[in-house]
């Protein structure tokens, strides 16, 4: 993280900081006339808002019944003369340009006040757009940062823009959190790589938008860097999904656990995972997965390195090697990109121990035919034939594999 920042800067970058979203800093006493004239100028706008309003309401009111008994027999009656048909037209179009005045002026008292509102945020973000350009080209001179080379001022602009961006995007987060519903924390870099979030703005994600929208969310996409202190920032009552990118192992291994600061086990409401990493997962991973996501339903693994401690042995006096992993509400796995050894973890059975004729499949024929030595492997049979579904993307099972799969 580039932080060439010094002390006695501090200000102008904070300055920078505010100008750039189209705020400054202000005496209290300025501050106090510049609210109190914005604030007097609408109270004088609503106000004569209001006696327009009422104006023309007493004006349609009075205008309503004002029609003589000679107009309404010639509403009523059928017109015999070019001048009763011109007369009775007028008077239609007259009525029904009260009505629509009505029901306008109506509508208007109702929602000025968030028309209003519209209008200065609206303002306000097309005025932060127009600057910005501006403000970013000249950003690390307003810095005076005591950097010389072209990339150390480079990453300097990189970098705060990218706290200023984030910030704006977490003040939105703030605004819309009765109805938010999932969160993408993972800054994308060049060629799809991610990059970890500037700590001032996670610490504000924690300190302040968690604290008013975890009851919202549903969904969670986390990176590995800031994936721990956001988990363990609050309670997500209804979460249930969650994304992990790049993920430690050794973190998620103290994280995932039921002897931490969430009792009883993490995340009862998740029903979704998708686990992607560059790093193997063992098969202490997975059992911690089982812990702390008891209630597991849909499992998608995305890991192409093979496991460092591999137990795939046949023989049933392995069980003392290990614990047999339970998932008892797994119903759908995904193993289009994971590698060889994941799909053992899972096929066989003095390993993991998926539910009876419950489970659905998703695999690459090939990969199927390798883990279980084309169909004839005694290790994966017993959690083949608990299989209910198996999607080959888009390949048919061969007619001699149906025996190994009873139920599918």
């Amino acid at each position: 993280m580039f932080t060439p920042l010094v002390t006695n800067r501090r200000e102008f970058a904070k300055n920078c900081i505010l100008a750039l979203i189209g705020l400054k800093v202000v005496p209290s006493d300025v501050l106090t006339v510049k609210l109190l004239t914005s604030s007097t100028f609408l109270m004088v706008n609503i106000l004569q808002l209001h006696y327009i309003h009422s104006g023309w309401m007493k004006l349609i009111r009075n205008t309503k019944h004002s029609n003589s008994s000679r107009t309404q027999q010639i509403l009523n009656s059928e017109s015999k003369t070019w001048q009763e048909s011109l007369y009775k037209l007028y008077f239609q179009a007259n009525r029904f340009y009260k009505q629509i005045t009505y029901y306008t002026w109506c509508f208007a008292e109702i929602h000025a006040y968030k028309l209003v509102l519209f209008l200065m945020v609206l303002t306000s973000v097309l005025k932060m757009n127009l600057n910005s350009t501006s403000i970013q080209k000249d950003i690390a001179e307003w810095f005076d940062l005591e950097v010389t080379s072209t990339l150390d001022r480079f990453l300097a602009i990189r970098y705060i823009t990218t706290v200023i961006v984030i910030s704006i995007r977490l003040n939105i987060m703030a605004v819309l959190y009765a109805i938010w519903r999932g969160i993408f924390l993972i800054p994308n870099g060049s060629h799809d790589s991610t990059y970890p979030l500037p700590d001032p703005v996670l610490d504000r994600f924690c300190l302040q938008i968690l604290p008013k929208i975890h009851c919202n969310i549903k969904w969670l996409n986390l990176e590995s860097s800031s994936m721990t202190r956001i988990l363990l920032a609050t309670n997500y009552p209804i979460l249930y999904g969650l994304g992990l990118y790049n993920i430690d192992v050794e973190t998620a291994l103290s994280l995932f656990t039921v002897t931490n600061n969430f009792p009883g086990g993490l995340f009862k409401c998740v029903r979704e995972i998708t686990l992607e990493d560059e790093h193997p997962f063992e098969h202490e991973f997975f059992l911690r997965i089982a812990q702390s996501f008891p209630f597991i339903k849909v499992l998608s693994i995305r890991n192409s390195e093979p496991q460092n401690n591999k137990l795939c042995k046949e023989s049933m006096n392995d069980n003392e090697i290990f614990s047999i992993i339970k998932y008892p509400d797994l119903t759908n796995i995904t193993f289009y990109y994971a590698h060889d050894d994941y799909i053992e973890e899972f096929l066989i059975h003095t390993k993991i121990c998926l539910p009876d004729n419950a489970v659905h499949l998703n695999i690459h024929l090939e990969q199927l035919k390798r883990v279980t030595y084309n169909f004839t492997r005694d290790a994966t049979r017993i959690n083949c034939v608990k299989l209910r579904y198996l999607c080959l993307n888009g390949r048919r099972l061969p007619e001699y594999a149906k025996d190994y799969f009873p139920n599918v």
